[in-house]
Formats: structure tokens, C-alpha cells, sequence
């Protein structure tokens, strides 16, 4: 990466490319980065980093930004290959500790594959994946998008099927680290992917509406 030339880049952004190895052992060599940012004349949205092909427990996605805006949006795709097949089919129940920031921890069930899924891509410090040695398992796109926030983007996470339910996991998982986070979550499609108790706790959080609309 200090071969590649982005700086009139926005800073957020530049944070973001510098930090995402291209010699990652946890997958990350098989993302994507875009430095095609440089001009935002037509106001549209940037491709910052993608991966377009998925694994067991790794989804295929992408994140992209609007300086104008200032909305940033990670899209997860929904089922296509054996591998989101894989992710689907654990389903085995996987407790997720919520509240951790809080007097009020509690633990609650989730899709296990979902889980492991959101956890791959909301963990880790790219920029210490670098480092071979350091066994870092994550994408890292969770300290990626709070570097967003930070610079003033609104989060939105949005995916189809099997990526709707590992959005609505990310979204949790990322309310739960950063919980000052301006975050909305639109699942379509979205399965059955917490338990009971979490489902009624997020109620007044998490909108699910009929399948003419966008759910929230």
C-alpha cells in the first residue's frame, strides 16, 4: 500500500486503506480496496474495500461511502455459494454476551454460523494483521467503520437473506462495542436469527416490517 497514491482522499478513507492488509492470514488478501475516491464531483457513494467471494463463516461483502452525505453503508450478500450454504446450515444455537459496556450483561442466543459470520467481520485491528505472527481472525471492519463514525458518517448495514441476518448480528455486536455509534440496520428477507428474549428486547429498536418495505 505505500506504493498506491490516495491523498486527496477523504482522511477517513485513507485511515481505512492504509490499515487493510493485502497480507492478511486471516483472509483479508482475498479483499478488494478501491483508490479511485480521489473526486466526488457527482455526489455519489465510493467503493472503499470489498470481498467478492465468500467462505465458511466469511460472507461476501462491501463497504462504501458517501462524502457528501456522509453515510457510510457495509452491504452483505445473502446465500450464492457452497459456502454461504455451509454458514447456513449452522444453525446450532451460539450464546452472545451483550451489555458488556454495562451493569446489565446478559447473555442471549443467536444462529451460530450467523454469529460467527458478524464476529469475522465486526473483529479485529487490520492494521495489526499485518503481522503474521499476530493470529488476528477478524476483517476489522467494525474499528473501520467507528473510524467512520468518528468522522461524522452515520453507519448503515443492510443485507438480503443470509446477509440480513448476519447484518442484524453485526449490528448488535457493533451497538455493543461502540455504543455512541449512529447505526441502522435494513435486513430483506431477513430469517429467524436470535432467540425469543433478544427478539422482544429489541423490539422497540428494531422495526420488522411486511415484506413491501424495508425492514429496520
Amino acid at each position: 500500500f505505500s506504493r498506491l497514491s490516495y491523498h486527496s482522499t477523504p482522511a477517513e478513507i485513507q485511515w481505512i486503506l492504509a490499515h487493510l492488509s493485502s497480507e492478511s492470514p486471516s483472509g483479508v488478501s482475498k479483499f478488494k480496496t478501491k483508490t479511485n475516491c480521489e473526486k466526488d464531483e457527482d455526489g455519489g457513494f465510493r467503493l472503499i474495500c470489498f470481498r467478492p467471494n465468500s467462505g465458511k463463516m466469511r460472507p461476501a461483502f462491501m463497504l462504501v461511502a458517501n462524502k457528501s452525505l456522509k453515510i457510510a453503508v457495509l452491504s452483505i450478500r445473502g446465500t450464492k455459494e457452497v459456502e454461504d450454504m455451509l454458514t447456513n446450515q449452522s444453525f446450532a444455537v451460539a450464546p452472545a454476551t451483550l451489555g458488556t459496556h454495562t451493569s446489565n450483561q446478559t447473555e442471549f442466543y443467536v444462529h451460530g454460523g450467523m454469529l460467527q459470520a458478524a464476529k469475522w467481520l465486526v473483529d479485529g485491528d487490520a492494521s495489526r494483521s499485518k503481522n503474521s505472527e499476530s493470529n488476528i481472525e477478524g476483517a476489522g471492519l467494525g474499528l473501520s467503520l467507528f473510524e467512520l463514525h468518528k468522522a461524522g458518517y452515520s453507519i448503515k448495514l443492510c443485507g438480503h437473506s443470509l446477509g440480513a441476518g448476519v447484518a442484524v448480528i453485526c449490528g448488535l455486536l457493533l451497538a455493543d462495542l461502540y455504543p455512541e455509534m449512529r447505526l441502522a440496520v435494513y435486513g430483506y428477507g431477513t430469517p429467524p436469527c436470535v432467540d425469543a428474549r433478544l427478539a422482544e428486547a429489541m423490539k422497540t429498536t428494531y422495526i420488522n416490517k411486511n415484506k413491501t418495505d424495508a425492514a429496520e
